[in-house]
């Protein structure tokens, strides 16, 4: 019988590279033209928020992690930024998930 915890792992991993391709793909197929944003490197919270299914507020909420950019009035996530938000997850302590300290 397998490891439950590595079924998890294996999982999430799956998950992970599915979503950055997802990612990618949307990226690459709904080129928009922003004055003054390069599209190459900035994705709008909005996108950013229907591509992983959580409402723009709670992602607003972690803007202080995600590198970003307000432009008339709309935030702009730098992809590099994004991308290793989402691929670092929850923290760890000697390969252990941790929850996140309530403020």
């Amino acid at each position: 019988m397998e490891n439950p915890v590595e079924v998890l792992i294996e999982y999430i991993d799956k998950r992970m590279l599915e979503m950055e391709s997802r990612l990618m793909n949307e990226i690459a197929m709904e080129r928009e033209h922003i004055p003054g944003i390069d599209l190459d490197r900035y994705i709008p919270l909005q996108k950013v928020a229907e591509m992983y299914g959580v409402s723009p507020q709670t992602l607003s909420s972690h803007k202080s992690r995600i590198d970003h950019v307000k432009h008339f009035n709309q935030i702009f996530f730098v992809k590099e930024s994004l991308l290793h938000f989402m691929e670092s997850g929850r923290p760890t302590i000697e390969g252990k998930k941790v929850m996140y300290e309530v403020c």
